[in-house]
């Protein structure tokens, strides 16, 4: 539901993934040829003004479901994040209180939403999008999420993680 990263092996690259999840369900995938975020204002204008941007656009307005990930931009938890900004963009997010990333924007513990250098250049699905849908559903995996999954909480009608982690959680109530 946004842009990809420029630098990622094929098996963990986000349109691979929406190939095989595509596939295991007998759906079709559509992909934006963009990346997540754009090097300048100039570049994302262009984008969105692109027949392939229009088209996954429309495609965004008929959802009625939404699966995204749920992110976490600590330094060695996250593949995407650290090859895409690196070390101290990283470090720089956690200064300013950001534990959890969907689509691209970031999010404090509480689920606000921390403003980046590249808040204005981000392609993706508009979150408002996924807030009015039946079903928007986050997941993630990993334990050093555990934070970042309660932050998103409030974005999503469903969260999906592995038990040891939904304990942590209910736990820290």
């Amino acid at each position: 539901m946004d842009g990809e990263p420029e630098n990622i092996d094929s098996e963990l690259h986000v349109n691979t993934l929406c190939y095989e999840f595509a596939r295991a369900f007998g759906g079709r995938c559509h992909y934006i040829y963009a990346p997540v975020i754009t090097r300048t204002a100039e570049i994302i204008n262009a984008i969105v003004q692109d027949a392939n941007y229009e088209k996954i656009s429309d495609f965004w307005k008929k959802l009625d479901i939404g699966l995204v990930g749920i992110g976490a931009p600590v330094k060695s938890s996250n593949l995407v994040w650290m090859g895409e900004f690196g070390r101290q963009a990283i470090e720089s997010l956690s200064r300013t209180g950001t534990v959890v990333e969907i689509c691209s924007v970031f999010f404090d513990k509480n689920g606000r939403e921390v403003k980046t250098d590249f808040s204005d250049r981000i392609i993706g699905v508009d979150l408002d999008t996924l807030r009015n849908l039946n079903y928007s559903i986050g997941m993630a995996a990993s334990r050093e999420k555990v934070t970042a999954i309660m932050g998103a909480c409030v974005e999503f009608r469903v969260c999906v993680c592995k038990n040891i982690h939904a304990n942590k959680i209910f736990a820290s109530d």
